[in-house]
């Protein structure tokens, strides 16, 4: 899923220890939320990050080119479940439905007719809808999406595959049955995206993996106050990105007595961004707007993932290199005849660096994956009695895998 698809896809914590892109990892069984046909390879029930109060949950059930896959999370409380149906042995399509109404009054009692009274309500209502298939030895889904309510905007993520809920809400203050004030604000949004992942022989790569998606976003927000607008604000944005890799997955150590072989993943990618966005109080007796535009260029990015399959355990470790090549933004604010306008650009910014480690469990179909502490590397196991350095693992997933009919 490109959109509403919770974190459970922005990568598990295999994923994370091994450089953090699904995409660079196709034996994966997180792939389902990037290619929905994936749901073909794997029948497992996984449990991601058991360990904490926000897990993640993923089932996948049926027979090959008759799948059906469930998954969501519980980090968010008015998240429904997706559900990915196999079309064929090389096609799916995944739905993602969010729908959700509260309301809540609370009432103040004084004994006389001027009781106060607040009455509060919610609707929620999110679609995606993707489908992916198989073409050739090509790999590709494109996905559609809307939702509305307020904070639709700070919903969508940077990354393609993530996303939360939206929501719309009114506020409705009485005295005496008498309406003195009230707020509401809406917003909606709806999106598109794509993504392939096909061979390419380059240089040091074999594979390719790409995405794109793009959105536009509005919002209102309206108050009165004794029958009178006191406040009337409209905002929209409209934001797109785009980024590929050049990568290569490779066996580099044959099953020994001790190593029981080794995978190599390493790759090289770039993005670029694309946003604008508006401002304007509608409730002003002169011109009010703000304006704001931003582009950047990132790369070269870098990711290495390793994973050792030892005698009694999978060692893994992940590198993560991050920069932006070039990036210019824009505002400006407009009031009355009045204007102010500020514009900055730059070279080779915020550069990160993470290395994360992890270790692989098997026991006969259980299967349990953690990411370590880097607390561990840094003061060795006496981290493990020192609470102040936090706990030994960072993240834990438990996945029991069924036979593939």
């Amino acid at each position: 899923m490109l959109f509403l698809a919770t974190c459970i896809y922005a990568g598990d914590t295999r994923v994370q220890t091994m450089g953090g892109e699904t995409g660079l990892l196709p034996e994966d069984d997180s792939n389902i939320g990037l290619f929905p046909q994936r749901v073909n390879d794997w029948n497992i029930l996984r449990i991601q990050d058991i360990a904490s109060d926000y897990y993640d949950f993923l089932l996948t059930t049926g027979s090959k080119g008759d799948k059906w896959a469930f998954y969501g999370s519980v980090s968010n409380e008015d998240y429904l479940l997706n559900i990915v149906k196999s079309l064929s042995e090389t096609s799916a399509i995944d739905l993602g439905l969010l729908v959700s109404t509260a309301s809540a009054t609370f009432t103040e009692k004084t004994g006389s007719t001027d009781d106060s009274e607040m009455t509060a309500s919610n609707s929620t209502l999110g679609l995606e809808l993707t489908y992916g298939t198989d073409i050739g030895d090509k790999e590709v889904a494109v996905t559609g999406f809307f939702a509305s309510g307020p904070n639709a905007e700070e919903a969508v993520p940077e990354n393609p595959i993530v996303s939360s809920p939206f929501h719309y809400g009114k506020i409705e203050y009485k005295t005496g049955g008498q309406e003195t004030s009230s707020a509401k604000a809406g917003d909606t949004i709806f999106g598109v995206g794509a993504a392939i992942r096909a061979p390419m022989d380059f240089f040091i790569f074999d594979k390719m993996y790409g995405d794109a998606y793009l959105y536009n976003w509005s919002g209102t927000s309206e108050k009165t106050e004794a029958g009178s607008t006191t406040a009337d604000d409209a905002e929209s944005e409209f934001y797109a990105r785009a980024e590929m890799w050049l990568f290569k997955n490779k066996q580099i150590i044959p099953e020994g007595d001790v190593i029981r072989g080794a995978r190599l993943v390493y790759g090289v990618g770039g993005r670029f961004v694309v946003s604008s966005e508006s401002s304007e109080d509608k409730q002003s007796s002169v011109k009010n707007e703000d304006t704001a535009g931003e582009f950047a260029v990132g790369g070269p990015s870098l990711r290495i993932g390793l994973e050792a399959d030892v005698k009694f355990a999978q060692v893994r470790f992940g590198v993560q290199r991050d920069f932006t090549l070039f990036g210019s933004a824009s505002a400006k604010q407009v009031y009355g005849e009045s204007e102010q306008e500020v514009t900055a650009s730059g070279i080779g910014q915020n550069g990160n660096l993470y290395i994360n480690s992890g270790l692989g469990f098997t026991l006969g179909n259980l299967k349990i994956d953690v990411m370590l502490n880097k607390a561990f590397w840094e003061n060795g196991p006496q981290m493990i009695f020192n609470d102040t350095q936090g706990d030994l693992t960072l993240m834990t997933d438990v996945t029991y895998s069924f036979p593939i009919k």
